[in-house]
């Protein structure tokens, strides 16, 4: 555990425990996070319930938890000119984060 934005945890893998929590907080735009929050709502989510976290590696932080790529803050700022286009993200990225959530498929059919 590294700390919250806003109402969301956020989470480091082991390799990023040096990093000072002050100094990940000020490169992630949080103005956004209410809407994220409303839409958490719309799928049924308290907010408690998903989390942001960071792997510098790139690898997929959603296959354990609900946990949604905290890059994504960087990504959905790109969008705060476009509400429609802002949850259209976040709509995707919680739903990737769900899919996630089940076993993963033995082979297609």
């Amino acid at each position: 555990f590294a700390g919250r934005l806003m109402m969301f945890c956020v989470y480091v893998v082991p390799e990023m425990q040096h990093v000072t929590w002050n100094s990940l907080l000020t490169t992630m735009p949080t103005s956004d996070l209410p809407w994220l929050s409303q839409l958490c709502g719309i799928f049924g989510l308290r907010s408690d319930q998903v989390a942001f976290a960071l792997d510098p590696a790139g690898r997929c932080v959603c296959d354990e938890r609900l946990f949604l790529n905290l890059s994504s803050l960087q990504k959905a700022d790109s969008y705060r000119n476009s509400p429609e286009s802002l949850v259209a993200f976040w709509v995707q990225e919680l739903a990737y984060a769900i899919a996630r959530q089940g076993p993963p498929p033995t082979r297609w059919e």
